[in-house]
């Protein structure tokens, strides 16, 4: 009985120490509240389904500069495709990039260009890693490509991704005062909203 007593106690204490570390920080949530109402309101965001976004790019690939098109597509919760035509170095044909996500598959595809390059990707220690090691990577950077990106358009993750989101304080943005939000979430997920 004294141990069971003892193994009462000892749990109560946990849950009642652990309770602020799952409890909603109800600041961060009006702020994300507000904002959402700002751009839609909610009833507005739940409606939506998907996100088609097309644009150009530019990156720097040590000090040389490429660009290209870019096209983004995002069926909530968890599609995703990404697909990059770039003409580098004037070639002929364009070389088309694309990464995609489905649910719990992940790949990546190139085509185009007129020239071959091949990857290799290891593991820790030097080993080639495996198919499953390589989906399971791409996922893993898709997903969080994605979740990004939709949570900077509708301030909420998908509903396939799980976050927290906690007030940080305020900051200036170019001498304006803007309320600092955090949001993590699984994989050392992390970004800062600033409102």
């Amino acid at each position: 009985m004294k141990k069971l007593t003892s193994s009462i106690i000892v749990l109560t204490a946990l849950f009642v120490w652990a309770a602020p570390v799952f409890a909603k920080d109800a600041h961060a949530e009006e702020v994300i509240k507000q904002a959402r109402e700002a751009i839609g309101g909610e009833d507005q965001l739940q409606k939506l389904k998907s996100i088609y976004m097309a644009g150009q790019f530019r990156r720097m690939i040590g000090d040389r500069q490429m660009g290209g098109d870019r096209e983004i597509s995002i069926l909530l919760p968890d599609k995703y495709s990404v697909e990059d035509a770039m003409n580098p170095g004037g070639l002929s044909t364009a070389m088309i990039n694309t990464r995609t996500l489905n649910g719990d598959h992940a790949w990546n595809a190139s085509s185009g260009g007129g020239g071959g390059m091949v990857f290799r990707i290891g593991t820790p220690g030097g080993a080639q890693a495996t198919p499953e090691q390589i989906e399971a990577g791409l996922r893993r950077v898709f997903t969080i490509e994605m979740v990004r990106y939709v949570l900077a358009l509708t301030l909420q993750a998908p509903s396939s991704f799980a976050v927290d989101y906690s007030y940080a304080g305020e900051s200036d943005v170019d001498d304006v005062k803007a309320d600092v939000i955090d949001v993590t979430g699984p994989d050392k997920f992390a970004v800062r909203l600033f409102f």
